[in-house]
């Protein structure tokens, strides 16, 4: 039977084992949302390629290279980084499902969702 601590033991698991696999691929492997019934488990996995510079080549940074024009930036804007509130913030991808909030910045770990105009503007400063 699965309830919530079995799932979150579950991943634990399963994000051990796949890093092992990823390690020995040289791909990023990252355990997504789950749900689950007391009878089965759903896991969402994004497998990815990981460059020669180790930049990990995920949809995220795919959708940004490609659609970065689109929101008036460059493809080129992929990792750079902005100061925002006295944080450092880098942009690491664009989700082109998300009107409002597309562009996907990193600061001290955490990932951020921001708008386009917001990145543009701290770029520009």
């Amino acid at each position: 039977m699965f309830d919530r601590d079995r799932v979150r033991l579950l991943r634990q698991q399963l994000e051990a084992h796949l890093k092992t696999l990823a390690d020995n691929l040289d791909l990023n492997i990252q355990v997504g949302r789950a749900t689950f019934t007391p009878n089965n488990v759903t896991f969402k996995m994004e497998i990815a390629k990981i460059n020669n510079d180790g930049v990990v080549v995920n949809r995220a940074v795919t959708d940004f290279e490609r659609c970065a024009l689109l929101y008036g930036l460059k493809p080129d804007d992929l990792n750079r980084t902005f100061v925002m509130d006295g944080k450092t913030y880098k942009i690491v991808g664009l989700k082109t499902r998300r009107s409002k909030y597309p562009i996907l910045c990193e600061c001290n770990g955490k990932t951020f969702k921001m708008s386009a105009q917001m990145v543009k503007m701290f770029l520009k400063g």
